[in-house]
């Protein structure tokens, strides 16, 4: 499938919802609006980054919030290439999975890039959500 993504710009996983929760209070929202969601369409399914409450619920998480998580400047500043290497690799995975919506929960600094990246793949505003807990 993924040579198909490759030739056709245009591809787009119709029942995919990619979730971008970087704490642990985003992780559990995320994991409730899982659930809504999946009440009114059973077919959807859900990547993303995530954590625990979203993995229990069959959430494809494949970047972990454990990997964001930093607190402090000093730590924060330590944790920059991490943080890079994190977002080139959703910038990768957003254009090879080409999601339906993107949801991005909590972490505005993290999100916002991530929102940009999604634009940049093509996109739009209504695609793109940010919710704080």
């Amino acid at each position: 499938m993924t040579n198909d993504i490759e030739r056709d710009p245009a591809y787009s996983d119709d029942n995919l919802i990619w979730i971008s929760a970087g704490e642990v209070s985003g992780d559990m929202r995320g994991a409730e609006l899982m659930r809504a969601m999946r009440d009114l369409d059973p077919t959807l399914s859900f990547a993303g980054m995530g954590g625990p409450a979203l993995r229990a619920e069959g959430f494809e998480a494949l970047l972990r919030i454990e990997d964001l998580s930093v607190m402090g400047f000093t730590e924060v500043l330590g944790s920059l290439p991490r943080i890079a290497g994190l977002l080139l690799r959703m910038k990768r995975l957003l254009a090879e999975r080409r999601p339906r919506a993107l949801v991005c929960i909590d972490s505005p600094d993290f999100n916002f890039l991530v929102i940009r990246m999604a634009r940049a793949l093509g996109r739009s505003e209504e695609h793109t959500s940010e919710l704080q807990s």
